[in-house]
């Protein structure tokens, strides 16, 4: 009687203890329980450079528009990724800043900064450049004075290396029209096509800088 009693009180004791496996199991299943939640980072310090609903053109005036223009034009003029591949195609003027100035203006950046974004690109560093500002002396017939800023990495994959920041001015002679231009090339061109199958925006504005000093 003794021997059933104890089998019986043993096999409570494994129900109970299986019951308790249950439930704990169900109670601490956080597998079923993660959800996905999406996030938009935003890591520009101003509100103006954080991710947003794209402005319309009419939204910005021509003062504000030119601004733009020539931050993307002293970026495409100085800034280093350590890509060869992207070094030659801008010095054969298939993309950044051949179609945002003259020939002649062109033609000397190649033999001079191109050279040096050359040698940087071949030495892995890369180079950062921005706009901080731009004015327009009093009797100065379209020559506007910049002020730019640059931010080099010469280490690459050195944390422990600070980028050097500096600063510099250049006098440049822009031409620049308000609006759209009318033809590419020389020709009438379908503005939503262009876009869509990549084309630069930047060169949708009649802008251009005609020298530099």
């Amino acid at each position: 009687m003794k021997k059933i009693i104890m089998f019986f009180a043993g096999l409570l004791l494994m129900c109970l203890t299986f019951g308790m496996v249950v439930v704990g199991g169900a109670i601490y299943d956080t597998a079923s329980q993660q959800t996905i939640d999406t996030f938009f980072f935003q890591p520009a310090d101003l509100s103006s450079r954080r991710i947003g609903v794209p402005a319309s053109l009419n939204d910005l005036s021509a003062d504000k528009i030119r601004e733009m223009l020539v931050d993307k034009f002293i970026t495409e003029y100085f800034y280093v990724i350590p890509d060869a591949k992207n070094v030659q195609a801008r010095l054969d003027g298939a993309i950044g800043l051949r179609r945002m100035v003259s020939s002649d203006v062109f033609n000397e950046w190649a033999q001079t900064v191109g050279t040096e974004i050359s040698a940087m690109a071949d030495m892995h560093q890369m180079r950062m450049a921005r706009m901080l500002d731009m004015e327009l002396p009093i009797d100065s017939d379209n020559w506007w004075t910049v002020t730019y800023e640059l931010t080099t990495w010469e280490k690459p994959n050195d944390l422990s290396h600070a980028p050097v920041v500096t600063r510099g001015t250049m006098y440049i002679k822009l031409a620049y029209e308000p609006g759209i231009r009318p033809t590419m090339n020389l020709e009438k061109f379908d503005l939503g096509k262009f876009l869509e199958h990549g084309g630069d925006p930047s060169l949708i504005f009649r802008f251009r800088v005609d020298d530099i000093e």
